[in-house]
């Protein structure tokens, strides 16, 4: 049964597979048959080792993080598409009067999400490399081997993320505020880490915050590639305002192999609890605005200035409008204002304890 489920929804994809396909290796292949991979400088045509006063070559941007940019927009829409069906009460009863437990439903559209985002990417990367090693460049091509990987691997993350924060909503425009706020918390929380060792003196100092973020680690990651693949320096110059990343850092495997484990068992381990009477009503999982309103309106006045009349006051009127939009109407219950409430003390508690 499982298998015929997964023919379908795969037949049925068929033609969005095709079009990000395409999307994806024409702007890629644009990008990297048109960009000028290096230019030369000094007094000589090119760069001759040992003899500086030659001049040089000068290496530009592969343009990897073009690709990269493409996959990580397909992590963010597909879920979008693959889970949707929850959203609308017809489809989710359909879905879920199915012979077939909903962890295996959603373990299907699953394996159909990843091959509509891995397939696009895989062609995209494939065409992008042959257009850049056929034409004359100074680059190091061999780093786009663990390049490939390494989007395979922060893009899991992102898919991760994505897609149980976006199935936790039970209509599509929560599901995408539900994805920001995922994919912005661990910035806050980073920051937050990062005033507390500044002033308490705690070494280490500067926590970096990509870490705590999936997108940041992915980011992070594009650069030092980029670094990488520019820095031949046998025979190359590098810009001075390169980003510097001379290393892999542990870290940004780590976290982002964390987002991965989380996002996905968080997405087979919650459907169980899922009605499909709850579609179309108030997205009111604890996974979303319950959590999030408070805790971002705590976060954001502690670390911005608790003490500071415009900023609770600031912060607060956007809680009160998230909420709005939580409900879909202006006036709520008392409960909510506790909510609103407890996330601006929290935050002005948070920030006098810090500083």
């Amino acid at each position: 049964m499982i298998g015929r489920y997964f023919r379908y929804e795969l037949k049925k994809n068929l033609k969005t597979l095709g079009l990000l396909t395409a999307i994806c290796t024409i702007i890629y292949v644009v990008v990297t048959s048109t960009a000028a991979l290096f230019y030369t400088y000094g007094t000589g045509a090119v760069y001759v080792p040992g003899h500086s006063n030659n001049g040089g070559i000068h290496n530009n941007s592969p343009q990897i993080s073009i690709i990269y940019l493409l996959l990580g927009a397909m992590c963010f829409v597909v879920p979008a598409l693959m889970y949707s069906f929850k959203m609308n009460r017809r489809s989710a009863d359909a879905f879920y009067s199915l012979p077939i437990k909903r962890e295996k439903i959603y373990l299907v559209k699953t394996l159909v999400g990843l091959i509509l985002v891995f397939v696009p990417y895989t062609v995209a990367y494939a065409a992008g490399f042959l257009c850049v090693a056929l034409r004359e460049n100074f680059y190091d091509l061999i780093w786009y081997l663990p390049g490939y990987f390494g989007g395979i691997l922060f893009g899991l993350s992102l898919y991760g993320v994505a897609a149980f924060s976006f199935s936790r909503a039970n209509r599509v425009a929560d599901g995408v505020i539900f994805i920001i706020f995922y994919v912005l918390i661990g910035l806050l929380i980073g920051g937050l880490i990062n005033k507390i060792q500044y002033e308490y003196d705690t070494p280490p100092y500067g926590v970096e915050t990509n870490y705590f973020t999936p997108i940041g680690c992915f980011i992070q990651f594009s650069e030092t590639l980029d670094f990488f693949i520019r820095d031949n320096r046998t025979m190359i110059t590098i810009p001075p305002y390169s980003s510097g990343y001379t290393q892999w850092e542990a870290p940004m495997f780590i976290s982002a192999s964390l987002y991965a484990v989380a996002g996905f068992a968080l997405l087979f381990l919650l459907p169980r609890f899922d009605k499909g009477e709850d579609a179309e009503q108030y997205s009111d999982s604890w996974f979303g605005y319950r959590v999030m309103i408070p805790l971002y309106t705590a976060l954001l006045i502690g670390l911005m200035g608790g003490t500071e009349a415009l900023y609770i006051v600031l912060f607060t009127v956007a809680a009160i409008v998230m909420t709005i939009i939580y409900r879909r109407k202006a006036l709520f219950s008392w409960q909510y204002w506790v909510m609103i409430a407890v996330g601006a003390l929290a935050g002005i508690a948070l920030n006098l304890i810090i500083f």
